[in-house]
């Protein structure tokens, strides 16, 4: 096995369609706390953690960063959902003016920082002799650009202030390009999702909309810019209407484009860290692993096989019983069932399979009935058939299997 460390750009990270998941993936467990303190991070210029991708046979796969990646993805494609994050975790109703959002909004954030720096301070900055620490005179540097920083959470703000409307009647920002009655079919709107505007396909329209202001209009979104770019795109059924809903609506959209525009520029700026494992045994993986995420759930073997080539070879099956077994484990994780079943979902659901009358095998009927998955069945289906493949158990026959 060797492994480098680098940074990666976080849109590249989030944007690699080569970079798979494994089979195998653990429930969603971040919540709106969790996700919105991720969110102060990337805007405030923070380093947003380390994640772990092992590459086999030119596939690389993300062993270790997944809820990470989920939630910059959805903070970054989804204003509305980030939106959502902000008011649980600040704490303001829908009604709540500007204003008070404005105030809770500073007072959450810097209080939530405030105590981020305390803690870093009291493990890291104590002088264990009570003298004068001789750094002090550096301590007017600082390898962060306080300025950037602070237009960071500007930004941040800004976004939860373009979606906030204190009115029963929904989203300020989808409102704000919410141009149904003139057109037969806008884009960020399909026909598919009963023409309801879908906020990450308006985030996408936005910024096309920009690149084309850039590359036409010497980067400059004009009023007229914006109606001429409408009427290229869609089929207008009353024009007049349309540009005066424009023009009544146009501060909004400036304010709404330029938000966007900064908030794109955020995570372009910002990086990630990977350790890039090639070949890693499941062992070597576990013990990286562990030792990055002390705090976290300890990986198994069967996890990271779901991660290795051998596993994710196709089969054939004829049997529809064992079909079904795959896809009511797949629904309990939580995951959606892939097309295709492949040596890893046989051993995954080996011992549910086995009809012992219960002489030998728990059948985890319990943990079934509550819609959840065992990972000691899952283990044990590896052990067993890894046995009968190697005649002995053990650990490394398992991962040899």
């Amino acid at each position: 096995m060797s492994y480098i460390i680098e940074p990666m750009p976080l849109i590249s990270f989030l944007e690699d369609g080569k970079l798979r998941l494994p089979r195998f993936q653990r429930k969603a467990t971040w919540d709106k706390k969790q996700n919105f303190e991720l969110a102060i991070s990337v805007f405030q210029d923070y380093p947003v953690g380390v994640v772990i991708v092992n590459q086999e046979q030119k596939i690389s796969w993300l062993l270790d960063g997944r809820q990470r990646r989920s939630a910059l993805s959805s903070m970054r494609d989804n204003p509305v959902e980030l939106y959502e994050w902000a008011r649980s975790y600040i704490g303001f109703a829908k009604t709540a003016d500007e204003l008070e959002v404005k105030s809770k909004y500073w007072e959450k954030v810097e209080r939530y920082l405030q105590t981020e720096e305390v803690a870093d301070n009291d493990e890291d900055d104590v002088n264990q002799y009570g003298e004068d620490d001789e750094s002090d005179t550096d301590a007017e540097e600082n390898s962060f650009d306080s300025a950037k920083q602070r237009r960071g959470l500007q930004t941040l703000l800004d976004i939860i202030l373009m979606v906030h409307q204190n009115k029963p009647s929904g989203s300020k920002w989808e409102q704000t390009f919410d141009f149904r009655k003139y057109f037969s079919r806008l884009k960020y709107a399909p026909i598919k999702n009963n023409s309801k505007i879908e906020p990450k396909a308006l985030r996408r329209f936005i910024l096309e909309l920009l690149k084309a202001a850039e590359q036409d209009n010497e980067g400059e979104c004009t009023q007229d810019f914006f109606v001429e770019y409408y009427l290229q795109n869609f089929d207008v059924k009353d024009q007049d209407k349309f540009e005066k809903d424009v023009s009544i609506k146009w501060d909004n959209i400036l304010n709404s484009l330029d938000v966007v525009d900064r908030s794109e520029k955020v995570f372009t700026d910002a990086r990630i860290g990977i350790i890039r494992l090639t070949n890693a045994t499941p062992l070597d993986a576990q013990n990286i692993f562990s030792r990055i995420n002390r705090g976290g759930t300890q990986l198994k073997a069967e996890e990271l096989l779901s991660a290795k080539p051998y596993w994710n070879k196709s089969v054939n099956l004829v049997e529809q019983a064992v079909v079904d077994r795959i896809k009511e484990m797949y629904k309990n994780l939580g995951i959606p069932a892939p097309d295709s079943i492949v040596r890893w979902d046989i051993a995954a659901t080996f011992i549910s399979r086995i009809k012992d009358e219960n002489l030998i095998f728990d059948t985890y009927e319990d943990v079934r009935r509550k819609k959840e998955i065992s990972m000691d069945e899952i283990s044990l289906g590896f052990k067993l058939l890894s046995s009968i493949y190697a005649q002995g158990m053990s650990n490394k026959s398992q991962s040899n299997f």
